[in-house]
């Protein structure tokens, strides 16, 4: 099926529609085109705005920065204080301009336009000029007034600092509720989850921190007390033997050391046999940690952060929607976890 989508001769965008229409065609999915020539000349006025108070729009991006900085939260946008929020396209190549209106090649010396000759180019050829992260989402929302706006973590964090360039623009900004936020359990994982009564919590610290507390934790992973007890509570047994069958019979003293010599040896290999099954115990212990750190925490991050759905949708199928849709509760805005059978 996906070769059929990504097949040669496509682009990434209409394969993309295709795939999508395909996993929603009964839900009411409708996919647009950005790069319709209609959606850009109905974005000119748009346009013009920005340009016309492209110094007030970066003083406000600037200013709406600091101020999640200063409520301790990393940016995620980071803003150019002489740059314009567009580009100008030339081919396929996105050229940044400065505050002057300046076209700033590569490879070639600056340009100088003018900000008067990018609002004509704004109103004769909109599709000339693209936005910069800081505007996109603007953009849309002016072309398609939203209501509200399902994001991922990373559009929510940036969102903090685009409510001040909304307002300056005159754009209603939408609600911004979170996204379905999930990790997707298979059943092998399901399994030893359920062995070790593993949490999510758990496996987010990473599998080194969360194998010693397991092993630490496990009152039989420690033989070197046990061994200790052990040979402490041999060596009374041996005074107390020896002792008393000196009494008996002095010439019996060397056939209780003989005997406790090999009593010792027996100990010994009792030992070396239970270090032998707990480091198998613990190499299947750690390896299973492993696992599952590497398939629902990779490196300490959600999977969803880390892993696409084809992987899971190739082995799963249209299964694989099924239980996301049956277990998930839309309204339940924290991270979930489905089980895929």
């Amino acid at each position: 099926m996906l070769s059929a989508f990504y097949r040669q001769g496509e682009t990434l965008g209409d394969a993309f529609a295709r795939l999508y229409n395909h996993h929603f065609n009964d839900d009411g999915l409708i996919l647009f085109d950005a790069e319709n020539a209609r959606c850009k000349k109905a974005v000119a006025p748009l346009l013009d705005r920005i340009l016309q108070f492209s110094d007030s729009l970066n003083d406000t991006l600037i200013s709406s920065t600091s101020a999640v900085q200063r409520g301790g939260y990393e940016p995620q946008i980071h803003p150019q204080a002489n740059r314009l929020q567009l580009f100008l396209k030339e081919g396929n190549v996105r050229i940044p301009i400065d505050n002057e209106g300046a076209i700033l090649y590569e490879d070639k010396p600056p340009k100088k336009v003018g900000i008067d000759a990018l609002r004509k180019i704004a109103a004769q050829s909109p599709g000339d000029l693209l936005p910069k992260v800081s505007l996109r989402p603007i953009m849309q929302d002016y072309l398609f007034p939203t209501v509200a706006y399902c994001a991922g973590p990373s559009e929510i964090a940036y969102f903090a600092q685009l409510k001040p360039l909304y307002d300056h623009l005159e754009v209603r900004m939408p609600a911004i509720i979170p996204r379905l936020s999930m990790t997707l359990i298979e059943a092998k994982i399901g399994k030893i989850l359920d062995k070790h009564q593993f949490t999510p919590e758990q496996l987010a610290k990473g599998p080194n921190d969360l194998i010693n507390e397991v092993i630490e934790s496990d009152p039989s992973n420690d033989i070197v007390a046990l061994y200790a007890e052990a040979r402490k509570k041999w060596d009374e047994l041996n005074h107390l033997l020896t002792f008393g069958m000196v009494r008996i019979d002095p010439t019996l003293g060397h056939s209780v050391e003989k005997s406790m010599l090999r009593w010792q040896q027996g100990l010994n290999v009792l030992e070396e046999k239970a270090r032998a099954a707990l480091s198998q115990k613990n190499k299947t212990l750690v390896s299973q940690i492993h696992k599952c750190c590497k398939h629902l925490a990779p490196n300490g991050i959600f999977q969803e952060r880390r892993y696409s759905l084809p992987y899971y949708y190739t082995r799963y199928g249209q299964s694989l929607f099924d239980s996301i849709h049956k277990q998930s509760q839309i309204d339940l805005h924290k991270h979930q976890l489905i089980v895929l059978e």
